[in-house]
């Protein structure tokens, strides 16, 4: 495979080898398959016989740089990462964490940071979110239920009722009209969560492609 064509989308920051005078960063790139001949050679080489279905072929592609002496880069071969169908899928291909801070070269691995950033903070949301309305393996309550739980309990303290509830001693007609309000506002709290868990979905959906 021709590399003189890459693409260089990013570069980390350098850093101190420990194996020589001098540093060591990361480059990035991209490649478009231009000919037939690099599609077979590719198939018979990593057996990507997906390259023959793809209507736009490229490949992603990860290089060392040595600088020696602070001073003289030395460029290690580029090393195949994955293949795709054209050129936003290739950026999104490459799964490196160092990836996600490099510097950016290229407009479109800046955009791509930033849609996976954004992927981030929604999937953290919707975890967060999913985990507080369903309970986990062992327990029987969720953790909005546990909070409707408690609220309830402390009302029950503050009328002198929790005793006798925990022993049956109580009037349930009165233990309904205490617990009628906390159980409104529960399922409401649970349908605005639930409302808001799609519309996240869907905003990844989105971001996703």
């Amino acid at each position: 495979m021709n590399t003189n064509e890459v693409t260089i989308l990013a570069k980390s920051q350098p850093k101190e080898s420990y194996n020589f005078e001098g540093q060591l960063s990361t480059e990035w790139g991209i490649k478009k398959i231009n000919t037939q001949e690099e599609i077979d050679f590719l198939v018979s080489k990593y057996g990507s016989k997906e390259l023959y279905k793809f209507r736009d072929p490229f490949v992603s592609v990860r290089r060392r740089v040595k600088l020696v002496n602070n001073e003289f880069p030395s460029y290690l071969p580029w090393e195949i990462l994955d293949f795709a169908d054209g050129d936003i899928a290739a950026i999104r291909s490459v799964g490196d964490s160092a990836y996600n801070t490099a510097i950016s070269i290229d407009s479109r691995h800046a955009d791509e940071i930033i849609r996976r950033n954004a992927i981030t903070k929604v999937q953290d949301e919707l975890n967060k979110l999913e985990d507080s309305i369903i309970p986990n393996k062992y327990e029987k309550m969720s953790k909005l239920q546990k909070e409707y739980q408690n609220k309830y309990d402390q009302e029950l303290k503050r009328r002198k009722l929790y005793t006798k509830v925990q022993n049956s001693l109580a009037d349930c007609d009165l233990l309904d009209m205490i617990r009628s309000p906390f159980q409104e506002d529960y399922k409401l709290d649970l349908e605005e969560i639930t409302i808001r868990i799609d519309h996240l979905k869907l905003v990844l959906r989105e971001l996703r492609g």
